[in-house]
């Protein structure tokens, strides 16, 4: 009788927490920017939809903004996904998203004579970033991250 009731109560618990489960969105983060002689010129970063069981499969859900002098280059994000890394060319070449706060707001991070932010990586605990800068002339350390300069570039 004990298993039964132990199988009865592990059936129950699975068909309630079925719905909560599979509800869970599948979203995707890209960054765009408009043709070249379109006027203005926009950039930004698109939430897209990418759950084929959803009714807005393959919608764009969400726009961020980014500045139009920004040339948006890679999406990182660290271990537990809270924060969303952004790299560019040129200007402001580093900007982060907390992903914990909405709406999403990319904050710029001062990197002066940085030309184009490469890579980013993250140590195992997540408490240190390492960036790939390029034409810095010297290398920076802030609050638990440290930036790695590639001069020759």
């Amino acid at each position: 009788m004990k298993l039964i009731t132990t199988i009865s109560t592990v059936l129950l618990s699975s068909i309630l927490l079925t719905p909560t489960l599979t509800h869970a969105e599948m979203l995707a983060m890209l960054n765009y920017e408009s043709k070249p002689n379109v006027k203005p010129r926009r950039e930004g970063i698109a939430i897209i939809d990418v759950d084929p069981n959803s009714a807005r499969f393959g919608k764009q859900i969400e726009d961020i903004p980014l500045s139009p002098d920004l040339v948006a280059h890679h999406i990182f994000y660290n271990k537990d996904a809270s924060k969303a890394y952004l790299t560019a060319l040129g200007n402001n070449p580093l900007q982060v998203i907390d992903m914990t706060k909405h709406p999403y707001q990319p904050k710029t991070v001062s990197v002066p004579d940085c030309q184009v932010a490469e890579d980013v990586a993250f140590s195992k605990d997540n408490k240190n970033v390492v960036f790939n800068l390029h034409g810095v002339k010297q290398c920076y350390r802030r609050r638990r991250s440290y930036g790695y300069c590639d001069k020759n570039h």
